[in-house]
């Protein structure tokens, strides 16, 4: 939808896999859209892949009134990382800055009871989680096997 005075009243930012939504307006409402959720595709064209200002120039092209887009819901996967050893937190926190950066995902870790345990939250588009979910298990194997 798409309101003469106030346009889409959705608020986004431009992620490696499409446009991101950071806030919704009530006027005049998007059905079906939450808040970070994705948006992947505007009539048929891709968002994804594009340089932020790129994919921000094509949404603007594209979008108009009665536009069919393509969302993708943004999920959050979690599991806990448990060693018979302590791990280097500050490693670990290291590497997962810069998996985050290369996936395009989001990644906390949160501290278990001990050294040796910690919770960690993978987040982003469904499509980003699923592709780094299994390298995600890679790299956390490093750190229960060291």
């Amino acid at each position: 939808r798409i309101h003469v005075e106030v346009g889409a009243g959705i608020d986004l930012h431009a992620s490696w896999w499409g446009m991101v939504v950071d806030g919704i307006d009530d006027t005049p409402g998007q059905p079906g859209l939450r808040l970070r959720d994705t948006i992947m595709e505007v009539n048929g064209t891709s968002l994804k892949e594009l340089e932020p200002d790129d994919a921000e120039q094509r949404f603007a092209d594209l979008l108009g009134d009665g536009a069919v887009v393509l969302v993708e819901p943004h999920v959050e996967l979690i599991g806990m990382l448990t060693s018979e050893n302590p791990f280097d937190q500050e490693a670990l926190q290291g590497d997962l800055t810069r998996f985050s950066g290369d996936w395009g995902v989001q990644l906390q870790v949160q501290p278990g009871n001990g050294p040796c345990h910690g919770r960690i939250i993978l987040e982003g588009t469904q499509s980003a989680v699923k592709a780094a979910k299994a390298e995600l298990e890679n790299l956390m194997q490093f750190y229960v096997n060291t």
